[in-house]
């Protein structure tokens, strides 16, 4: 019989939906339980079951803000004799972690993703009890990062294994045919967000084309967020509005089409745990420029030729445009190390098989524990 395995986490996810679908490949049967009802059905084809379709919260931001997804609870609880997992996995340590924890079934798996340990903990001591709470009824806990490692040491004392999130290397790829290198394009996919400092950008963007007027060059932004408007405004103001493109909310593939016709990826992001959208522009064979956030730096300290700037600088970041735009072949050179990286480490493929090894031996210990307990009681035979 196949190994069930309950994922709890946001049904809108990209990682969700990379897990679900890829541990289902496996022989999995995958149930998801969610706050947020899925956009599109991604997952029947699969056979994957999303178990609270008809929950009838339409407003699970304002639920989640009053910790009223505990409403959730007894849902979940039902779902859980009616499709009796395995394994039940958390993705997030606050939110769908204290869900998990809260139900009391083992094995339990929490996955933390971000700022679940990053800032939620910081938030008040109460958050931080409710944290250490979920991480001591988890059976297992992974992280997708040492960055987050760091973060959960002084948490919990449990070993925790490392499981990254993985790239999609048939949807991020080398481009099947050569960039048009009569525009210099440069591409940032982050959310329209203040954290993102995707105005340092614009402003950099805006440095560099004064320096180079007759050089073609374009910025295209991917993503929405709450600062459109003010982003847009700037670009008008600035005199650089016709030379970049943003372009609201697109599909994965439209991303990986953006990055793999760009001649660099660009993320200065104020903190981040991981940098998955770095790891999807080096399986493009592009070269980044990130920032000094600690995800960030650990992913390209491991290349050769990619840059780090001080996110507060836009003429720091404009130099590091400039070195790509004036050689290419450093470009190049470092676009090919950031490939390898991601093909010896970083592939979806490798993250599956080490969630699948996690799997495996939380269900062994979580086997022989119930047997040593059943010998010690032989009442229950």
């Amino acid at each position: 019989m196949a190994t069930r395995i309950l994922i709890l986490a946001d049904g809108n996810s990209a990682h969700t939906k990379k897990w679900a679908l890829g541990l289902s490949k496996k022989g999995f049967t995958i149930g998801i339980f969610s706050f947020n009802l899925p956009d599109y059905d991604w997952y029947s084809e699969a056979g994957i079951v999303f178990l609270n379709l008809r929950a009838g919260h339409q407003n699970p931001t304002a639920l989640l803000s009053k910790l009223g997804y505990l409403r959730f609870l007894k849902t979940l609880k039902t779902q859980i004799k009616l499709f009796q997992p395995d394994v039940l996995h958390a993705h997030y340590a606050s939110s769908y972690g204290l869900l998990g924890a809260l139900t009391g079934f083992q094995p339990f798996i929490i996955s933390v993703w971000g700022t679940d340990v990053m800032k939620f903990p910081q938030k008040s001591f109460i958050h931080k009890m409710i944290l250490k709470f979920n991480l001591k009824c988890a059976h297992s806990i992974c992280a997708t990062s040492p960055t987050l490692v760091n973060y959960l040491k002084p948490l919990t004392r449990k070993p925790i294994a490392i499981v990254p999130f993985g790239v999609d290397t048939e949807i991020f790829k080398p481009s099947d045919h050569v960039v048009d290198n009569r525009v210099f394009t440069m591409c940032c996919a982050k959310a329209l967000e203040p954290m993102y400092n995707n105005h340092q950008l614009i402003l950099a963007f805006a440095h560099l084309k004064k320096k180079y007027p007759t050089k073609a060059m374009r910025l295209i932004i991917l993503g929405e967020g709450s600062q459109a408007r003010y982003l847009k405004t700037l670009s008008t103001q600035i005199g650089v509005a016709d030379c970049v493109l943003f372009t609201g909310k697109v599909s994965e593939w439209l991303v990986a089409w953006y990055i793999a016709n760009s001649h660099l990826l660009l993320n200065v992001s104020t903190y981040e745990s991981f940098g998955v959208n770095i790891l999807e522009a080096m399986a493009c064979a592009k070269p980044v420029i990130v920032s000094e956030a600690e995800g960030l730096v650990h992913l390209v300290s491991q290349t050769n030729g990619n840059q780090i700037v001080n996110a507060a600088n836009e003429l720091e970041i404009a130099n590091a445009m400039e070195t790509i735009l004036l050689h290419p072949a450093r470009g190049e050179k470092a676009g090919q190390s950031g490939y390898d990286l991601v093909n010896r480490k970083f592939t979806l493929q490798i993250s599956i098989a080490k969630m699948i090894s996690v799997y495996d031996e939380v269900m062994a210990n979580h086997h022989l524990k119930m047997a040593l307990h059943k010998n010690r009681n032989p009442v229950l035979h």
